[in-house]
């Protein structure tokens, strides 16, 4: 009888435990985070300028911490991101997203099969996004308005791996409470049989 109390007991903590969400991985690059970091500024660069896109960095000087860029990457944020200019092709699958900008040299990593590139771009109701995009379709929809990329060694990046702690500590939490539950039930379901 014991064991069946303790069974009960132990499955109704583990279903508890599995309908909780564990502790987020989330995944990024450093040249991913300076793709959202153009995506940003680009966005603020817009809501002030009547919708129209950055064309240089001297656009978004006010909106872009060049100088944090530089310190952690130990090279000026224009040497890692390209401001595509005037000529702002449409990329991709759909034609309606207009390139801002990319990274100055093609990137293998960790997480895409091929080699590619972060870029930012404007889509037709005027928000900016960022992504990886193929070096193959890129350069691609370059040459579609006669736009070259200059030539750059091919840069290696691991993905940056962190947890988030908040949903670490609540997941601990539900297990301490699970654990608690379950122990709870198996002392009610003994004093039950015993009272029987």
């Amino acid at each position: 009888m014991m064991n069946t109390t303790l069974q009960i007991s132990l499955l109704m903590a583990w279903m508890f435990l599995l309908a909780t969400p564990a502790a987020a991985t989330v995944i990024s690059t450093p040249r991913g985070m300076i793709a959202e970091a153009v995506t940003n500024s680009s966005e603020a660069y817009a809501k002030d300028h009547e919708g129209r896109m950055p064309l240089s960095w001297d656009d978004l000087a006010p909106y872009c911490d060049a100088e944090r860029v530089r310190m952690n990457f130990k090279a000026p944020a224009e040497s890692l991101m390209l401001m595509v200019g005037k000529n702002h092709p449409k990329i991709g699958t759909l034609p309606s997203l207009a390139l801002v900008a990319l990274s100055a040299y093609p990137i293998s990593d960790d997480r895409h099969r091929t080699l590619g590139r972060y870029i930012v771009y404007q889509r037709p109701d005027g928000r900016f996004f960022s992504r990886w995009e193929g070096e193959a379709s890129l350069q691609a929809a370059l040459a579609q308005v006669n736009t070259q990329i200059p030539e750059a060694a091919v840069f290696h990046e691991k993905s940056l791996k962190f947890s988030d702690p908040g949903r670490f500590v609540s997941w601990v939490n539900a297990a301490v409470i699970a654990g608690l539950a379950a122990l709870a039930t198996g002392v009610f379901m003994l004093a039950c049989r015993k009272w029987q």
